[in-house]
Parts: C-alpha cells; structure tokens; sequence
C-alpha cells in the first residue's frame, strides 16, 4: 500500500514532455504553485514540485498499523526561460525534500 502526501496544490499532471515550449502560467494553472522556486537570473528560474512517498512498514499481514515505514520524494523540476517559457522538465527520487535541494546542482545548467 503507498500513501502519497501532496505538498503543491497540483492537478493530475499530465505527460511532462508537452509543456515544453508552453508558458509558465499555463503549467502553474494546471499544476497549481511548485513547492519552491529558484531565481537563477542569469537563465531563468526553477519551479520544484514535490511529492512525499510513503510505504507501508507492515510486514505483509492484514494487520495494518498505520505507521509509515521508508519514504522518499518524488521531485519534478521545471526550468523555465527568462522568456518565460518552459525549457526542460526533470523528475528524480531523492530522500531529501524540496526545502533541502542543493541549489548548485539546479542553478547554472544551460538547457
């Protein structure tokens, strides 16, 4: 059993690979607000979405206690042009949140 636990306010997100070209308000219409942003105002900024993975830490009884066990993020990272366009789209696990992204490995990639 996965429990998902939505910190943007996101619609169903529909294939990633068609919003690019399109204008950022477009996507955060759609999408709802990333859970961060990141100012890179040499090429444009980063809207971070966030989703928290929870497992269920039972041990495959019918007796669900309710506690989670193991989680992980699914991040999905949108580069948007200073155009105001959307450049590129990443998704990726990480353990860490939103919150905690390092910037270096976000800010300064040319796409």
């Amino acid at each position: 059993m996965i429990l998902i636990f939505h910190l943007s306010c996101s619609g169903t997100k529909s294939t990633t690979a068609q919003w690019v070209g399109k204008p950022k308000q477009d996507l955060v219409k759609s999408w709802g607000p990333p859970v961060r942003t990141i100012e890179n105002y040499k090429d444009g900024e980063v809207l971070i979405y966030g989703d928290q993975i929870y497992t269920n830490s039972g041990n495959g009884s019918s007796n669900n206690t309710g506690i989670a066990g193991s989680n992980h993020w699914d991040l999905t990272y949108v580069y948007v042009g200073k155009d105001g366009q959307v450049n590129a789209i990443k998704t990726e696990k990480d353990q860490s949140p939103p919150q905690e992204v390092d910037i270096k490995k976000l800010v300064g990639i040319n796409l």
